[in-house]
């Protein structure tokens, strides 16, 4: 992503998972570890979470294989799992998921999303980039970009309840609930942008504990490798989470 304007600042601490998984030239541990000291139950609980434990029983040495140039000797989806473990293993407090279960079939991306992103980072500020509109219902906020900007922001329900380009997208006979979020009354509701030139600040939303965001980038527009929006995602360090959006 290209900052065309204004500033980037971090509160926190923050791990990335990019869409291209990136991998080291060594061991699949040392990938997972990266740097961290090792400590056998969370890396067996990440093992668990990221559906690894089958795919290092058919390497030659376990977790101690060496991986090729780039991950030359695994699968898109094994280099993805073992990025989205290396995130996980880091415990911070900020979650970036650039659409990390592209890769992987639907029954392997509903354990990561289940076991790895809605359990693992929970209590966490999660801001998770999708495609796949089946997690959305599970998520607390919603926010569908267009154009480059934000075009539609709220909860599922909410979103469908707006009949929008969002609705359009999501099935009707889709009898999933949207899990909810608990709000602190004493901040203003996320509303959508009234169209997509509006200088409008949209939210703030505070949502307390475990928060995540998921944002559905409208087909086609994921090259363009830049936003015009200006995000500031917060994390009071308390379990409250803050995140604006101002065009």
């Amino acid at each position: 992503m290209t900052l065309l304007e204004g500033s980037v600042a971090v509160s926190g601490t923050l791990a990335y998972v990019a869409q291209q998984a990136w991998i080291l030239n060594t061991t699949v541990r040392d990938n997972i570890l990266f740097g961290k000291a090792y400590n056998e139950e969370r890396y067996n609980m990440v093992l668990e979470a990221c559906c690894l434990r089958i795919d290092l029983a058919m390497l030659p040495y376990g977790d101690m294989t060496e991986i090729g140039e780039r991950g030359a000797n695994l699968s898109g989806g094994q280099r993805q799992r073992i990025s989205l473990a290396r995130a996980l293993y880091s415990d911070r407090s900020i979650y970036l998921l650039d659409d990390p279960l592209s890769a992987v079939d639907n029954h392997v991306g509903a354990h990561l999303f289940t076991h790895a992103i809605r359990t693992g980072m929970r209590g966490k500020t999660v801001m998770f980039v999708t495609h796949q509109l089946q997690y959305l219902a599970e998520c607390d906020v919603v926010l569908f970009m267009r154009d480059g900007c934000m075009a539609e922001w709220g909860t599922h329900a909410e979103l469908m309840n707006n009949s929008g380009d969002y609705a359009l997208r999501i099935p009707s006979s889709d009898p999933r609930k949207p899990s909810g979020a608990r709000e602190d009354p004493s901040w203003g509701r996320g509303r959508t942008p009234r169209g997509a030139a509006g200088g409008h600040l949209v939210g703030p939303r505070r949502v307390t504990g475990g928060f995540t965001a998921a944002v559905v980038v409208a087909e086609g527009e994921r090259s363009e490798g830049h936003s015009r929006s200006h995000s500031v995602l917060r994390s009071d360090g308390c379990g409250s989470t803050t995140f604006t959006n101002v065009r």
